[in-house]
């Protein structure tokens, strides 16, 4: 996945996507010369991961 269609696919800017990079928060990537790219199968991993944290997050806030 290219990093324009991570970018449209999680609704984030490409400074954000920087700082994720940097950080080490976000999916897996490759640098081929100049171009990120993201494998699928990572892109995937990172969106069920954030979605999981979500939910636990939403239920142990609702149980307070």
């Amino acid at each position: 996945m290219t990093e324009d269609q991570f970018l449209l696919l999680a609704r984030i800017t490409r400074l954000t996507a920087a700082t994720w990079r940097k950080r080490g928060r976000g999916p897996g990537f490759v640098r081929v010369g100049t171009r990120i790219l993201y494998p699928m199968r990572l892109v995937q991993r990172f969106i069920e991961t954030a979605a999981r944290e979500r939910d636990e997050n939403t239920a142990a806030r609702d149980a307070l």
